[in-house]
C-alpha cells in the first residue's frame, strides 16, 4: 500500500509485535491493525511532541472544528466496511488512511506539525 502514494523523503519500516513503525526523517508514523482488522494510522508522539501518539482520525475530527482552518475536499475513499477480519479490508482500509494522511497533513511528512498547538488545546 505505501508504495501507491508518492512520499516526500525516503522512508524505513520497522516492525514490533503490535504494529510498523513508518519512519521518515521528520515524521514517525505507526501503522496497527485491530480487532476484526480494523485499521489505524497515527503519528507517534516522538513527532508531535504530544504525549501520547494521535491517530489520523482523531486530529482530523478535531481539526475540523478549527473555523479559521480550511481543508481540502474530501478525497474518495472506498469505505470498505466488511463485517470480519480479511486481507481485503486491511489494504483497503489502509489505503484509505494513507489517502487521508496525503490529503490533509502531507506537510507532517516532511516535519510541519504546526497543527498539533490546536490539537493540544480542542482534543478531549
Amino acid at each position: 500500500m505505501l508504495a501507491e502514494f508518492t512520499w516526500p523523503a525516503p522512508y524505513t519500516l520497522h516492525r514490533d509485535p503490535d504494529g510498523i513503525e513508518v519512519r521518515l526523517p521528520r515524521c514517525h508514523l505507526y501503522v496497527m491493525e485491530g480487532f476484526e482488522s480494523d485499521m489505524d494510522l497515527a503519528f507517534l508522539s516522538e513527532s508531535t511532541g504530544l504525549d501520547d501518539m494521535v491517530s489520523v482520525g482523531d486530529a482530523l475530527r478535531v481539526l475540523a472544528t478549527d473555523p479559521d482552518r480550511v481543508l481540502p475536499p474530501e478525497p474518495k475513499l472506498i469505505n470498505f466496511f466488511g463485517g470480519h477480519a480479511s486481507l481485503d479490508k486491511v489494504k483497503n482500509d489502509l489505503r484509505d488512511l494513507l489517502t487521508l494522511l496525503f490529503t490533509y497533513f502531507r506537510p507532517s511528512l516532511e516535519g510541519d506539525f504546526s497543527w498539533v498547538a490546536f490539537y493540544r488545546e480542542h482534543a478531549s
